[in-house]
């Protein structure tokens, strides 16, 4: 996948501007966090890449914030010393076969609160809920100021983990 083909699906999967996610990405290539197209050649993405633009989106931030804010989020530490970023890359390559993982992924969901490092990802399972906090540890429900936060979906990840890996090949 090309950073260009990255723009539309995610355009499509956030109901974002195809321009907003531009100067997204423009961002990421001048800070040298993206491959850079030389000339015909348009070099391929990884799944890391598509990590780091769908945190700064989610973070909600200015375009000239996205590297920073992406890589901030992308390193905040669950309470087991996990990242963020780590983790959903792990999800995303969870596609890459149909494994039980994967099943299980696309049962859960990532919220993302904007303007305050913190992310929850909550996996529903037969045994319940689980969530897992990344950044500040303090539980949702004791927040003393209301917050902004983004969620995308099991679903939005699974069609965004298909897409990054080439899913369905030969159908």
């Amino acid at each position: 996948m090309t950073t260009k083909e990255l723009v539309a699906v995610l355009a499509r999967i956030t109901g974002l501007p195809h321009a907003t996610i531009n100067q997204y990405k423009r961002r990421f290539i001048e800070g040298g966090r993206f491959p850079c197209r030389t000339g015909a050649i348009n070099p391929p993405i990884t799944t890391e890449h598509v990590v780091l633009l769908l945190l700064a989106l989610l973070a909600d931030v200015p375009a000239k914030d996205a590297v920073t804010t992406a890589i901030h989020y992308a390193n905040l530490c669950d309470d087991q010393g996990n990242k963020l970023g780590e983790k959903l890359t792990e999800l995303l390559d969870s596609f890459k076969t149909p494994t039980a993982y994967a099943a299980l992924t696309y049962h859960s969901r990532i919220e993302v609160d904007c303007g305050l490092p913190r992310a929850l990802w909550s996996i529903e399972t037969a045994d319940g809920q689980h969530e897992a906090i990344f950044g500040i540890q303090d539980k949702l429900w004791a927040d003393i100021r209301v917050r902004k936060s983004l969620t995308i979906s099991g679903k939005c990840l699974f069609d965004l983990g298909m897409i990054i890996h080439g899913w369905p090949k030969g159908v």
